[in-house]
């Protein structure tokens, strides 16, 4: 049986993953900021409600903008647009 195969690799291996590492992360920091602060789950909870706006938008556009290269890409406009985009001569 090779290593890769082994429970305890794919268990640390979905640890790595980009989603999974950032929730953790995300829990973490949460848990540091309350317990330093001490001033309760309400003054957390106004940090927190506070930094999903910003947040939720930049994640937002950047999923737009990988969907939408994503259909470009799947559709081959890409390539008719850089080679009707070459002609024009611009650099």
């Amino acid at each position: 049986m090779a290593d890769s195969d082994a429970t305890w690799f794919q268990f640390l291996s979905s640890l790595g993953e980009t989603p999974i590492a950032l929730l953790i992360s995300v829990l973490v920091a949460i848990y540091v900021l309350g317990s330093r602060r001490g001033e309760g789950g309400s003054a957390l909870e106004k940090i927190v409600d506070s930094s999903l706006g910003p947040i939720c938008s930049v994640i937002l556009i950047t999923g737009a903008g990988g969907m939408f290269g994503g259909v470009l890409q799947a559709s081959g406009i890409g390539d008719a647009l850089s080679d009707s985009m070459s002609d024009l001569g611009m650099p």
